[in-house]
């Protein structure tokens, strides 16, 4: 399996944002050419008090993709959801250890806006290991988005000299350390065993 893996922005009022519905219009094309046979879409549930109204409906980010994907004449079979995560950290996080190990996929394509890179380099290679073998295509940013985007270090302070090798230390500081996450430990922890059930070879 050679995926493409769409990482969601956002969506608002059931709506996907304009970054989000280009990342997706990239991976939607790449499937139909045939440069990639399967599309995992990676954005959460927004359970959390206050998300539902952001978003316009309780469906997930990835769930919101999807059915955009359906529309556009994607097989059903042909879409993975990774529906648990909150931010990026999160999205590398669970697609590694919810999808991409149980089904030992190895490489593929992570598509994003080259604003995101940094973020995403840092994070992928922290989390799948520094010699990982996906690629990443990045979509060009307009201007306006360059003037306005702002990158914190909450990723390095959060995961600060954590073992990635060690799957349960990475997701013990996920739960209990992350500002998205440890409100709810228990919910994303048993939440991410059903995405690896579900998931598994």
């Amino acid at each position: 399996m050679i995926p493409g893996i769409i990482l969601a922005e956002k969506a608002e009022n059931g709506i996907l944002s304009f970054n989000s519905k280009k990342r997706l219009d990239i991976g939607i094309s790449f499937l139909k050419k045939g440069i990639v046979d399967t599309l995992i879409l990676s954005g959460g549930v927004r359970k959390r008090e206050g998300f539902k109204k952001i978003i316009g409906n309780s469906d997930s980010l990835a769930k919101i993709m999807k059915n955009y994907a359906l529309k556009s004449g994607i097989l059903g079979e042909k879409i993975i959801l990774e529906d648990l995560s909150e931010d990026t950290v999160g999205q590398i996080i669970f697609l590694k250890y919810g999808i991409l190990d149980p089904r030992g996929i190895t490489s593929g394509i992570i598509i994003t806006n080259d604003l995101h890179a940094p973020r995403v380099f840092e994070v992928a290679e922290a989390v799948l290991g520094k010699n990982h073998k996906f690629s990443f295509y990045f979509i060009e940013s307009s201007e306006h988005e360059r003037n306005n985007k702002l990158y914190g270090d909450d990723f390095r302070r959060t995961f600060e000299n954590v073992d990635f090798n060690s799957k349960e230390n990475v997701l013990e500081r996920l739960f209990n350390h992350h500002l998205f996450y440890n409100h709810n430990p228990l919910f994303f922890k048993k939440e991410l065993d059903k995405m690896i059930l579900e998931n598994k070879k």
